[in-house]
């Protein structure tokens, strides 16, 4: 659904080649990544058992077959190892991987399995990475930044070591950070955001309404001359959209006034996952009151809650974001 207009597009699922049983179709989506949806296909061939992926470009039409073995040659489902893909060129897909955490890239024509770049710090698991200047950044949960270098055999850099401030959160028990971090693009400066956001935990905050409640977020810069993350507190007439299957930033000025910019937009589920995690689902049960989307306003540090169709979905329903082509 079109967040400007409201305009519903439905896309069709892609043709796949027919199996021994007639069947011609994949199966069914099973994430979208940015601008490119995931497909599944099972299917046999002289009656073996195979599976199938399929990225696939809604809007542009175009298609990428990746592999569905595990970075360990094993045969099991694609998502239950990889949190996010990037598709960085028609020539390399990039993935944050989680069972072991690291990142794994893929060069279509080259083979048909992939390279796997373990995390460069065992003891914390990668959060977030992003395809930025033709390099592939890892965000791991202590604010730590890594270059993992594609073209030269796994090379992994760490170049951010020190934290970001505490800021917003700096009130808070060490114990009690618990907080989402993604990364972002930046599409009027040219730089490497990120963005870290939280709910506070029971007995913090002021509890305005279910929705207002002790969230806080940060957004930082990549400052890779000093080797460190700077604090970004006015996003002028940006817009961020950050989700952990992708995140965009985009120009205000070319929409209205409900997408005007210095605005953070939150995906109303993980805002529900979240605020369970924090809280206790026997707490934060919000099963019938999850919006679509939450908007954060950088400025003033408000939050407003928004639902497309004016019925919020269920718990259970799936709501990502799908970006138009660059």
């Amino acid at each position: 659904q079109s967040l400007p207009d409201g305009k519903v597009h439905r896309f069709a699922v892609p043709r796949a080649p027919c199996n021994s049983s007639g069947r011609d179709a994949f199966d069914g989506m099973l994430c979208n990544f940015g601008s490119w949806v995931l497909y599944e296909h099972h299917h046999d061939e002289d009656h073996t058992y195979r599976r199938r992926c399929l990225l696939r470009n809604p809007f542009s039409g175009a298609t990428i077959h990746i592999p569905w073995r595990s970075i360990d040659g094993r045969e099991r489902p694609l998502m239950e190892f990889i949190f996010k893909l990037i598709v960085c060129s028609s020539e390399l897909v990039a993935a944050l991987v989680f069972a072991p955490s690291g990142v794994a890239f893929f060069r279509p024509g080259a083979g048909f399995s992939w390279s796997f770049s373990p995390a460069d710090d065992s003891y914390t698991t990668y959060k977030d990475i992003a395809f930025f200047h033709g390099n592939l950044y890892a965000l791991n949960g202590r604010g730590g930044l890594f270059l993992h270098h594609h073209d030269s055999g796994g090379q992994v850099e760490h170049v951010i070591k020190t934290p970001p401030p505490a800021t917003k959160f700096s009130e808070l028990p060490d114990d009690c950070r618990s907080f989402i971090q993604h990364l972002v693009v930046s599409s009027s400066s040219g730089k490497l955001l990120m963005v870290r956001w939280g709910i506070d935990p029971p007995n913090y905050g002021v509890k305005k309404t279910a929705i207002d409640h002790g969230i806080r977020l940060d957004v930082f810069e990549a400052d890779f001359e000093k080797k460190q993350w700077s604090e970004v507190k006015d996003l002028g007439d940006q817009v961020l959209f950050v989700g952990r299957t992708g995140s965009r930033s985009i120009c205000s000025s070319h929409y209205d006034e409900r997408f005007r910019g210095n605005r953070v937009f939150i995906l109303g589920l993980e805002w529900n996952q979240t605020a369970n995690h924090a809280h206790g689902s026997s707490m934060y049960n919000y099963n019938h009151v999850t919006p679509s989307y939450l908007v954060y306003d950088v400025k003033s540090g408000t939050v407003t809650a928004v639902s497309l169709d004016g019925a919020p979905p269920s718990y259970e329903s799936v709501s990502e974001w799908l970006f138009p082509c660059d």
